[in-house]
């Protein structure tokens, strides 16, 4: 009868039904749709004494047990390597006969790692196991598998997609016929358990309702919908953010829910504040909200804060609950990846108490394992897109430097040596016999530095310099404690392009560093490049510091985004202006709050009306979570 039998009747092969064995699975189907729905049946004769199953896909998943749904994906891929849950089911599982239900989608659109995965895949394994007998859910010939028709979000990954999803497995409508799943072995990526916690639900009070529905605060999670009877009827749901009249994103949800009672998770993800509902159910349909965060130690506030100060460090926890996820989330709302740039900042802000350690860690091994073969670091993760921020690949090394200064954790400093030296190489590979980066015209090779408008009008971008030189200062600190000739090597190398950059980037006549500079020429000068000079050690003395500090005075210390409005605020701090910096914060990040942000926006800028779309819950503005704790500290190390 074959081992398969023997496992699943007799629960005798303990060691495979008990490992954490997992295979690739997918439905039979020819057309490839972006729902499908697996499932997994079984009779359970005695009380479970534990039950656990592994999972994991190549776009999100919701797990279902005898219809409630447990938890819902994604766990990215990163690089050759695929992540997956373990969640703990026991307590859904009851005598008799239960049902596993898997809503698995895949992604047709080309975006970040999606298209790093060559065919859709569903990655399963785990037990349920009684007094006596073990069920190994690895066994994929009892799954089943088929296409869910007329569900048409989830083709895209971004939210400013609006399709009908229908929230039914009626067979033949909407289900195709479940009929035994393939299982797959030409998959050649390596599986991983994740080394994070479980995401965590919150209930979300909703207010009163009556048609629209005020979450308090910006947020991300799943709607609960729960239908009382009544016939079959319509629902809709609109996203809003602050603006009750405004689609956010194109963040509109349609329903069609069947007669009789009903009950409903979501399968994607949404992010806002308001909701709005309507169509045409009536009264005995409710819904509810419940928030998705990941378990973290949140940094604790300090106590001596003025009002407007809390009100600014709780938006940017906000922020954080919302973004924190199992990586930090560029946003909520649109592609969950995780940018460096925005990874290096939440990290800063996730390990202010000295907490949260483990979880940076995993962040940064997770971007190094995308690592591309001419050492360049991704710009995000997963990583299946071409497109190159140089600047992000030079931050790697300054966001390993930051979690090493603070855990001292020498064993990952070991396991990163050979990714650091490939970042190295590359480096080496684009400096020219100046020893700059220049900027490259490529469609892969994107010099950003900040949303804020710089004139880099020339071939060097001194954000970039200014990067690549603390990129080496990293690569000492690092090497010091791995390599002390190595150690030193990097120490000089960053201190000549110090000078260079000095040398060719800092206009003696305006008494400042500029934008952007070639041989003979040199462009103006922004309060943003100079922020991120003076907290990188750029300036030669207190007095060339603060003569470029009084300058910006007359100018104003605002950039367009959060981001880049951190460094600049510990610009202020290092140089003793903490005073000034407070009063910065109060009107850049209050400045929010008082147009109505209950977490941080993407860009900003008080006094300006920014005209684009952009994100209201945006993973690189958490800065004052760490800066608060700068202007408190007396003995602040610059």
């Amino acid at each position: 009868l074959g081992k398969n039998w023997l496992i699943n009747k007799t629960g005798l092969d303990y060691k495979i039904a008990r490992s954490e064995q997992t295979v690739f699975i997918w439905n039979q189907e020819k057309e490839i749709k972006p729902y499908n729905l697996f499932e997994y049946e079984w009779q359970q004769k005695r009380k479970s004494k534990s039950a656990r199953i592994f999972i994991s896909n190549s776009g999100f998943y919701s797990l279902i047990v005898n219809g409630k749904t447990v938890y819902n994906g994604p766990n990215f891929g990163s690089g050759k390597t695929i992540y997956y849950d373990s969640v703990e089911i026991d307590k859904y599982v009851k005598t008799g006969k239960n049902k596993i239900n898997i809503v698995a989608n895949y992604q047709k659109e080309k975006m970040h790692g999606y298209q790093n995965y060559p065919q859709p895949f569903l990655l399963v394994g785990g037990w349920i196991k009684d007094s006596w007998r073990y069920y190994n859910l690895t066994v994929a010939d009892n799954w089943k598998g088929g296409g869910l028709k007329n569900l048409k979000n989830g083709q895209r990954i971004s939210a400013d997609a609006s399709f009908q999803m229908v929230a039914n497995f009626e067979k033949g409508k909407w289900l195709t016929e479940l009929k035994k799943v393939k299982r797959l072995k030409n998959i050649e990526y390596r599986k991983k358990k994740s080394q994070l916690k479980n995401l965590i639900y919150e209930e979300v009070d909703m207010g009163e309702g009556g048609g629209w529905y005020d979450l308090r605060k910006f947020s991300g999670g799943y709607v609960k919908i729960d239908k009382n009877g009544g016939p079959a009827c319509q629902l809709k749901l609109g996203w809003r953010s602050k603006d009750r009249d405004k689609k956010y994103f194109n963040q509109e949800d349609e329903y069609k829910l069947p007669t009789g009672n009903f009950s409903w998770i979501s399968l994607e993800r949404r992010g806002g504040r308001y909701i709005k509902m309507y169509g045409d159910c009536g009264d005995e349909v409710k819904i509810s909200f419940r928030r998705v965060k990941m378990d973290w130690s949140e940094p604790k506030i300090i106590e001596s804060l003025t009002s407007k100060d809390k009100q600014i460090y709780e938006m940017c926890l906000q922020t954080m609950r919302n973004n924190v996820q199992n990586q930090i989330e560029d946003c909520v709302e649109r592609e969950r990846a995780m940018y460096v740039g925005d990874a290096r900042e939440v990290s800063r802000c996730l390990m202010a108490d000295n907490k949260n350690q483990n979880y940076v860690k995993e962040m940064i091994r997770k971007v190094a394992k995308s690592q591309r073969k001419n050492g360049a670091m991704p710009a995000m993760a997963p990583s299946g897109d071409d497109m190159l921020i140089p600047g992000y690949s030079l931050q790697w090394l300054v966001w390993l430097d930051d979690y090493v200064q603070k855990s001292g954790d020498k064993k990952l400093v070991k396991e990163m040596e050979d990714r650091i030296r490939e970042v190295l190489k590359w480096m080496r590979k684009n400096e020219d016999g100046l020893g700059f980066m220049y900027k490259q015209e490529s469609d892969n090779w994107w010099n950003w530095t900040d949303w804020t408008v710089l004139d880099e009008r020339y071939k060097y971008s001194t954000g970039l310099e200014i990067w690549h030189y603390r990129a080496l200062r990293s690569a000492q600190n690092l090497f010091e404690m791995t390599d002390k000739k190595e150690s030193v090597v990097y120490k000089d190398k960053a201190e000549k392009l110090r000078e260079k950059i000095r040398e060719m980037a800092f206009d003696r006549s305006a008494g400042m560093v500029v934008d952007s500079f070639e041989e003979g020429k040199k462009s103006t000068g922004s309060v943003v490049i100079n922020g991120l000079a003076g907290v990188s050690g750029i300036f030669d003395s207190d007095t060339e510091e603060q003569k470029v500090i009084d300058y910006f005075e007359k100018t104003g210390y605002f950039s367009d985004s959060p981001y880049s409005e951190s460094w600049i605020v510990e610009w202020l701090i290092k140089s003793g202006r903490k005073s000034l910096a407070r009063q910065i914060i109060r009107q850049y990040w209050g400045g929010m709050i008082d147009k109505g942000a209950t977490s941080v926006w993407e860009i900003f800028r008080p006094g300006k009306e920014m005209k684009q779309e952009w994100s209201r819950s945006h993973a690189w503005g958490c800065g004052p979570i760490y800066l608060y704790r700068m202007t408190e500290n007396r003995d602040y190390d610059n």
